[in-house]
């Protein structure tokens, strides 16, 4: 008799921690389709990536999901105009989440993030994902990464005071390059795409994002403008 009275309440205990953590997954999934919702993502292939993607792997304390952000990202992987052939340069990896979407509507991303120990948990969460096509390099992104070779696309994720001249010679004729260009109070996100005798521009939209680290040597794309370090 006391084994069977004490059964059911030993049952009874173990459900609302069930009920509990099913209650946080569903709050969780109804938030993220409420960012998702929030967002008009014109691009069917990139839809398809951000809705697809789990990006729950990929959220930090230190680098949350927000409707801005994510709204940014996706007007700056839009502007892109991937079509899946492309070899691409994203700079500034953060938690990996923005290049996993890259890796999803490319054929090869080379990401640079400066810090090793942020580019090494990226790699952790891509890897996790499937994203084999991704390659995090630990590397100063204000110069790019010539040893990627030409690109037809680049990604700059970090507001930036002006282009980086090595980033236009890294670039393709006909490549796109996508970066917010502005300081710390707001940026606008601009794209350029490089000709063989000049280079278009394109204003996409205004933005907020963290400042890119620049090395003291970098050649801006106005020579006059003295880059702070």
């Amino acid at each position: 008799m006391g084994l069977a009275a004490r059964e059911p309440a030993m049952l009874s205990r173990s459900r609302p921690s069930v009920q509990s953590a099913s209650s946080s997954r569903q709050r969780r999934w109804s938030g993220r389709l409420d960012v998702l919702n929030s967002i008009q993502v014109q691009d069917r292939r990139l839809a398809r990536a951000v809705h697809a993607l789990p990006w729950e792997h990929f959220e930090t304390p230190w680098s949350p999901l927000s409707a801005p952000r994510l709204n940014a990202m996706v007007r700056m992987l839009e502007a892109l105009s991937l079509n899946g052939c492309e070899s691409v340069l994203e700079i500034g990896t953060g938690a990996g989440y923005r290049a996993a979407l890259l890796g999803q509507l490319a054929t090869h991303v080379f990401s640079l993030e400066i810090s090793e120990a942020v580019a090494a948990s990226a790699r952790q969460r891509l890897k996790r994902a499937g994203c084999d096509n991704v390659d995090v390099i630990t590397s100063d992104g204000s110069l790019g990464f010539a040893g990627g070779g030409a690109y037809d696309a680049i990604l700059v994720g970090c507001a930036c005071p002006d282009v980086p001249n090595q980033l236009i010679h890294q670039l393709a004729e006909g490549g796109r390059l996508v970066l917010p260009l502005g300081d710390a109070m707001g940026q606008l996100i601009v794209r350029l795409r490089r000709r063989v005798l000049a280079v278009e521009s394109t204003t996409v939209a205004p933005c907020t994002l963290a400042p890119l680290k620049l090395r003291r040597e970098r050649c801006s794309s106005l020579p006059w403008l003295q880059v702070p370090s």
